[in-house]
């Protein structure tokens, strides 16, 4: 059966569009081959871009394929093509693509994989149900390798995405079958162990097949790993009984060490706590306020029993190894801290801890990088410059001296390719806040953003962050500016964005054209449905009004909290009405986070709450999250309420965020409900 004509005239638009995108974004010819090195296939070629994630340039090659290729494997590049375009989120693309390969009458894995791509535009849509739909007439089918590994795929993140956790650990295990990659399998065994640990173990038992069945064994697993969830002994007890019945279970080449291992460093009732803060230089306000949140947050325990016992040690990088040394010599079973990013950088360099440690930042991806120093860039007049500590403060960069005091106070024993065994990373980070706005953004329903931030570090990898996790979500950038210090700057920056300067210049070019007057009104670009703005509360401040300025007040603004100084203030913040913003229970509803101990603080450190009003909560957080690391350790979808916001642990021991949101009216912060799935 061959293409119709439309068919065919929509695959080469495609093909076409591709191969501009390639030819505008390459910079360099293709790489010399050796003499004797057999020249790839296109299909091969295809594949390697597949797997390299170059997803555009896999979908031409495949496109090229489909060109010289009869029935039914035209089809099957065609939707090779589609399916590599869903991975690169350009879903326009995709659709029309799937939507012009008419596969009536062809084999039924050529119509399972349109159908499988169909789900995957539906999954990256946020229409789980949709997916399922497409999914379900094709399972159980006779398909090839490589189709019903996608389906599989496909069908356990459809399932995951519409809350059927059990079903989706079913998928995850018939889909085993078909990896081969030990990366790949051991990442499948942790899904299926993530979904599976969000439920209750009455509900995992009840719901679990008869043994030997290897879903079995994960669901039992799992409800074990949850009742004993606080204690390595009691499940290393429990686990020959469990082996008996499921012998050869794949959980025991992997998850299982690795969860043991876990449970055996997440100490939830710790005795005696030592936290690890710089007692001078530049950080010393933001770590007494730190430090006083956590103390507070002590005080506010008493009425329990066995309370810990805390030591407060003064650490630097320079002596960070021998203060950790002797706070565990003198019994500290559990250590908070250190608060600066190049010492726990150091701490992550190691392969385990002596004890377990929370850390208040988050180590650098690379240790060879030199630390970032983000206070400098919060502007001196703004009234937050003090929270700018964040997840990549540094004290600054090392001396030649301090470099070598670190290298005295290293153990030797550093350098671990894997998570630190016994480090948590919890950090107020900049980055994590614009992912959250991307995905809130994404979810209120715009797709088109311009990004505007200062031409600071903070700045670039605060838009970055944005960027990243708004084009994975599928949204597009169309346009990014920076701006600087100065008040102008900021105008001119936002003029740019809107192309309001491309508009003034063709007015200009016109004037002189007809040599005469002109009446004109300055026109904005009307392309983008959001604005992300990287800015502290000054430049918030100017920001909003000059988008109102130039008829852009219907777009919506979006912000960390960075634009909000953490108290009111009501006659300078009407200039950022409209503004949508997260930031923590602490500040946006302290009528529900622990108004008692808000108002102790306020009372007791009146001189300094509002200017560290952030890093209090840090501190009380920091302190109350201690008996709940077992528990968010071993089970990937459980949470905790804390004053800074939901917290959870990612698979690398890093707290993860979600926040409260809010919208300025009236030069108030005001609580919005959250928001519907997409």
């Amino acid at each position: 059966m061959k293409d119709s004509l439309p068919s065919r005239r929509a695959g080469l638009r495609v093909l076409l569009l591709l191969t501009a995108g390639i030819l505008l974004s390459a910079c360099a010819g293709a790489p010399e081959m050796e003499e004797d090195e057999p020249t790839p296939t296109l299909d091969e070629t295809a594949q390697a871009a597949l797997k390299a994630g170059q997803y555009r340039e896999a979908a031409q090659r495949f496109l090229e394929l489909a060109e010289s290729a009869d029935p039914p494997q035209r089809h099957t590049y065609r939707l090779r093509a589609a399916n590599a375009l869903v991975s690169g989120h350009a879903l326009a693309e995709a659709r029309a693509l799937l939507a012009d390969t008419d596969v009536t009458g062809q084999p039924v894995n050529v119509r399972a994989l349109k159908a499988t791509v169909g789900a995957r535009i539906a999954l990256a849509e946020y229409r789980p149900y949709d997916a399922l739909a497409e999914l379900q007439r094709y399972v159980g089918e006779s398909l090839p390798a490589v189709e019903e590994e996608l389906l599989r795929r496909t069908l356990a993140e459809a399932h995951a995405e519409a809350g059927n956790p059990v079903e989706a650990a079913r998928a995850r295990v018939g889909l085993e079958l078909y990896l081969t990659d030990s990366g790949e399998l051991s990442q499948n065994r942790w899904e299926i162990w993530a979904q599976l640990t969000r439920l209750q173990p009455a509900v995992l038992i009840k719901l679990s097949p008869a043994p030997p069945d290897t879903l079995a064994g994960w669901m039992q697993l799992a409800a074990m790993a949850r009742v004993h969830a606080t204690s390595f002994a009691d499940l290393s007890a429990a686990l020959p009984e469990w082996r008996n019945r499921f012998p050869g279970h794949p959980a025991n080449e992997s998850v299982l060490p690795e969860l043991l291992e876990r449970l055996r460093y997440a100490v939830t009732d710790p005795k005696h706590i030592a936290l690890l803060l710089p007692q001078e230089g530049r950080f010393a306000g933001a770590a007494a306020a730190v430090r006083d949140g956590f103390v507070a947050a002590w005080f506010d325990a008493q009425n329990t029993e066995n309370a810990p016992v805390v030591s407060v040690y003064d650490a630097s990088p320079a002596t960070l190894w021998s203060v950790y040394q002797e706070a565990v010599q003198n019994g500290a079973d559990f250590i908070v801290g250190p608060l600066d990013r190049e010492s726990v950088s150091l701490l992550a360099m190691l392969d385990r801890l002596p004890v377990p440690t929370l850390a208040l930042n988050q180590a650098q991806e690379k240790v060879s990088e030199a630390p970032s120093d983000v206070p400098s860039d919060a502007p001196a007049d703004d009234p937050d410059a003090g929270q700018a500590l964040d997840s990549t403060s540094s004290p600054g960069e090392p001396t030649d001296e301090g470099t070598a005091a670190q290298a005295q106070n290293t153990p030797a024993d550093a350098r671990s390719d894997r998570p630190t065994l016994g480090l948590y990373q919890f950090a107020l980070s900049p980055e994590g806040e614009a992912e959250r706005v991307a995905e809130r953004a994404w979810l209120d329903g715009h797709t088109r953003a311009a990004v505007i931030r200062p031409d600071t570090a903070w700045g670039t990898r605060v838009a970055a962050a944005f960027n990243d996790a708004w084009l994975a979500l599928g949204g597009e950038i169309a346009e990014e500016q920076v701006y600087g210090k100065e008040d102008q700057e900021i105008a001119s920056a936002i003029k740019r964005m809107l192309n309001v300067d491309e508009s003034q210049k063709r007015a200009r070019q016109l004037r002189w054209t007809l040599a005469g007057d002109l009446k004109y009104e300055p026109r904005r670009r009307q392309d983008v449905d959001l604005v992300f703005m990287a800015a502290f509360p000054r430049q918030a401040r100017q920001i909003r009004p000059q988008l109102k300025f130039h008829r852009a007040s219907d777009v919506a603004v979006y912000a960390t909290s960075h634009a909000y100084p953490g108290s009111q203030d009501r006659e300078r913040d009407r200039d950022v009405d409209g503004v949508v913003f997260g930031d923590m229970p602490w500040l946006l509803a302290p009528e529900t986070a622990d108004p008692t101990l808000h108002s102790e603080i306020k009372t007791h450190w009146h001189d300094s709450a509002d200017r560290y009003n952030r890093l209090y909560a840090f501190g009380i957080d920091a302190y109350r999250l201690i008996p709940h690391l077992g528990r968010l350790r071993t089970q990937p979808y459980a949470d905790f309420e804390g004053v800074t916001g939901r917290i959870g642990l990612d698979t690398e021991g890093k707290v993860q965020r979600d926040l409260v949101w809010a919208q300025f009216r009236g030069g108030r912060p005001r609580l919005l409900p959250e928001p519907a799935s997409r």
